[in-house]
């Protein structure tokens, strides 16, 4: 089976480029676009939280893929992103930390470790 179009090194370059020393997130469109929403939590080095009005503004768009950060940990997911993956199943999700970029998604009520992106 062939990766989707939008999952290319490209887009692993993009994101692995967005790691810092914050919480970043947003959505990965079908048409390859990165979408990065605005970080309003509190304490962005350890957490993410979105606007609900700039959230509400992509919802709709054709979501291919969740991204965010761990910028203090491994791309391994954490017992938060279990949840949050498991409530868009539809979606890849993607988890960039300093070891790498990881692709995960849903299956039945788990989350498994998806094929990345050939170099």
């Amino acid at each position: 089976m062939n990766a989707p179009s939008w999952k290319n090194t490209s887009l692993v370059e993009d994101l692995a480029s967005r790691l810092t020393d914050v919480e970043r997130a947003g959505f990965v469109l079908t048409t390859g676009e990165v979408i990065e929403l605005t970080n309003i939590a509190a304490e962005p080095q350890s957490e993410f939280r979105a606007a609900d009005a700039e959230l509400m503004e992509h919802i709709d768009g054709e979501i291919a893929a969740l991204w965010h950060t761990h910028p203090a940990g491994t791309s391994v997911l954490s017992a938060e992103d279990w949840k949050t993956f498991l409530d868009w199943p539809g979606a890849q999700h993607i988890i960039v930390a300093a070891d790498g970029v990881r692709f995960y998604g849903v299956k039945g009520r788990g989350v498994i470790h998806l094929p990345g992106v050939a170099a």
